[in-house]
C-alpha cells in the first residue's frame, strides 16, 4: 500500500485514528459520487472496477452533500465546544443560501436529496429544528453522525445519545434514520476504541452494534417518535430486524450477503429496496457487514463498499468512516489522500476535531470553501445538463 504523503506532520495514534475516520468518510464519499445510482453491471460494463476517482461528470475526488452535513456538525462541535442543534440548522441554512439555486445543486449542497433540501427550506423558514425534518428513512444521518462521535468518543454513546437523536432531527424525524444514527455512532466508538485492529472480533462487533441498536430503537420509539408518524410502531425495530441476522450472514460470498440483506429490508421498504439503497434499514447493515467481511483489509473494504453501486456514496461513506476509525491513515492509498478535493482543510479541522482545540484559525469557514468547490465544479454541470437537454429531445 501507498504511503500517503498529505501528512505534515506525525499524528498520535488515536488522533491518527480520527482523523482517518473523517477523511475516510469524504474519501469513500468521492468515490462513490459519479456512480450513484448506477447498478453493478454498468459499473463493471462502463469502468470495470472503482478503485480511483472516476473522472466522468464532475470534478474527481469532489465529495457530496453527505460530507457536507458532516462538516456541519464538526463545525459546530469546534466553534461552539459542544452540540447545539440550533447550531447547526444554523450552518445548514447558511451553506444553503451561499449559492443561488442552480440545477441540479441546491445551494452549495451537491447531490442533496429531495427531502434534505426541502428540510433545510423549511429551517430557513423558521420552522423549529425539531419540526423541520423529513419523515424519511434515508441514511443522511448516519453518515453525518461520525464528527459527534469521535468527538463524544470517551464516553460510553447511552451518555450522549440525545445528541445523536438531536443531530439528525432537523432533517430526518424518521425514527429509522435516528436509529441508523445511533448504530454508525456507536459503531464509530467501538471501533476507534479498540486497542489495535488486530483486536477487532467480526462477530462480537456485529452482536454489540446489534444490541446497542435494539436498546436505542426502544429509547427512540419511546421520547422522540414523531406525532404525525404514519409509521406502524413496530416499524422502529425494522434496522436491528436485519442486524439480528447479519451474524449468520458472515461467512456468505458479498453477492449472496446484499442478496439476503435485500431479501430482509424489501417488506420494510416501499417493496423496490435493495441492498445498496439510501433506505436506513438496508445500506447500514450492508456497510458493517463489509466491513465486518474486510476488516483487515480495509482498501478493499471500501472498494467493496463503492462497487455495490446504488447509492455508492453514501455505503462508501459510511464504510470509509468505519475502516479509518479501524485502521488510522494507513487505511487509504496516497493517491485516494492526494487527490481528495479540499484534503487540508479537511485534515486540519478533523485534527482540531480529535485535540479538542476549536475552528483552527487558518480554516477557510464551511460556506465558502464548498461554495468555491461548487463553483469549480459548475462547468461540468452545465456541459452534463447540455447533453441530457439534447439527449431529451432527441428521443422527441
Amino acid at each position: 500500500m501507498d504511503t500517503p504523503t498529505t501528512a505534515a506532520s506525525p499524528l498520535t495514534p488515536e488522533t491518527d485514528r480520527v482523523v482517518a475516520a473523517m477523511l475516510g468518510l469524504a474519501i469513500g464519499d468521492a468515490l462513490g459520487a459519479p456512480i450513484v445510482g448506477w447498478p453493478p453491471d454498468r459499473i463493471v460494463e462502463r469502468l470495470g472496477i472503482v478503485d480511483r476517482y472516476p473522472d466522468l461528470d464532475r470534478l474527481p475526488g469532489l465529495y457530496t452533500a453527505r460530507t457536507q452535513q458532516a462538516l456541519a456538525i464538526q463545525d459546530t462541535l469546534l466553534e461552539e465546544g459542544s452540540f447545539d442543534p440550533l447550531g447547526l440548522a444554523a450552518r445548514l441554512v447558511q451553506l444553503s443560501k451561499q449559492l443561488h439555486q442552480k440545477w441540479p445543486i441546491y445551494g452549495a449542497y451537491r447531490d442533496a436529496s429531495r427531502g434534505f433540501r426541502e428540510a433545510v427550506d423549511r429551517l430557513a423558514a423558521g420552522v423549529p429544528w425539531d419540526k423541520a425534518g423529513s419523515l424519511s428513512a434515508a441514511n443522511d444521518p448516519a453518515v453525518r453522525v461520525a464528527p459527534l462521535a469521535l468527538w463524544s468518543r470517551d464516553h460510553r454513546v447511552v451518555l450522549f445519545r440525545d445528541d445523536v437523536v438531536h443531530s439528525a432531527l432537523p432533517t430526518h424525524r424518521d425514527p429509522r434514520a435516528v436509529a441508523g444514527a445511533m448504530a454508525v455512532g456507536y459503531a464509530l466508538v467501538h471501533l476507534v476504541n479498540l486497542p489495535s485492529a488486530g483486536s477487532f472480533d467480526p462477530r462480537g462487533f456485529l452482536r454489540a452494534v446489534t444490541e446497542f441498536t435494539a436498546d436505542a430503537e426502544a429509547y427512540i420509539a419511546r421520547s422522540f417518535w414523531p406525532a404525525d408518524s404514519r409509521l406502524p410502531r413496530d416499524a422502529a425495530h425494522d434496522l436491528t430486524t436485519i442486524l439480528k441476522r447479519a451474524d449468520g450472514w458472515l461467512g456468505s460470498t458479498l453477492p449472496a450477503t446484499l442478496d439476503s440483506i435485500t431479501r430482509a429490508a424489501r417488506p420494510l421498504g416501499d417493496g423496490k429496496v435493495r441492498a445498496n439503497s439510501a433506505f436506513v434499514a438496508a445500506s447500514v447493515p450492508t456497510a458493517l457487514l463489509i466491513l465486518a467481511r474486510s476488516a483487515a483489509h480495509p482498501r478493499q473494504a471500501v472498494i467493496d463498499a463503492v462497487n455495490v453501486g446504488g447509492d455508492a456514496a453514501g455505503i462508501g461513506a459510511l464504510v470509509g468512516a468505519l475502516v479509518g476509525a479501524l485502521h488510522g491513515m494507513r487505511a487509504f492509498p496516497a493517491e485516494w489522500l492526494n487527490e481528495l478535493q479540499n484534503v487540508e482543510a479537511l485534515r486540519g479541522r478533523a485534527i482540531a476535531l480529535a485535540e479538542g482545540t476549536g475552528l483552527p484559525t487558518e480554516a477557510p469557514r464551511l460556506p465558502r470553501m464548498e461554495a468555491a468547490l461548487t463553483e469549480l465544479e459548475m462547468p461540468r454541470l452545465r456541459e452534463r445538463r447540455h447533453v441530457e437537454r439534447k439527449e431529451d429531445a432527441d428521443d422527441h
